[in-house]
């Protein structure tokens, strides 16, 4: 039986790109796969959520035992890349304790700035 999760998607970002993050968050959360792709795969047609993003839903702030649950109760990682998130520890601990639960194959990550990390 599969394993059922409460979260689409955990978002993992520096707070400096908070903004950008809450755009993806939006943009996903309100997103329908094509209706083609679902009838071929017979997937249902709804939207993309809910997707974890922390100024939504909790207080950000280092890698607390709530956002260990929270990861453990998400499908999939997007990690947020931009120069702020290459430098934060946050985003590395969350990058290695989603790789510790064995869902690495669950992982994707997001251009921000036109830069990559």
């Amino acid at each position: 039986m599969p394993t059922q999760f409460k979260y689409f998607a955990f978002i993992s970002y520096s707070s400096k790109d908070t903004v950008w993050g809450k755009k993806l968050q939006k943009k996903l959360e309100h997103y329908r796969m094509p209706a083609t792709l679902c009838s071929e795969h017979g997937w249902e047609r709804t939207p993309i959520k809910p997707v974890f993003f922390a100024p939504t839903d909790i207080l950000p702030g280092g890698l607390t035992e709530e956002l260990q649950e929270r990861l453990k109760a998400s499908r999939n990682l997007i990690v947020i890349c931009s120069p702020n998130s290459a430098k934060s520890d946050w985003v590395g601990e969350e990058i290695e304790f989603y790789h510790k639960q064995g869902r690495s194959n669950n992982f994707s990550n997001k251009l921000a700035q036109n830069e990559l990390c």
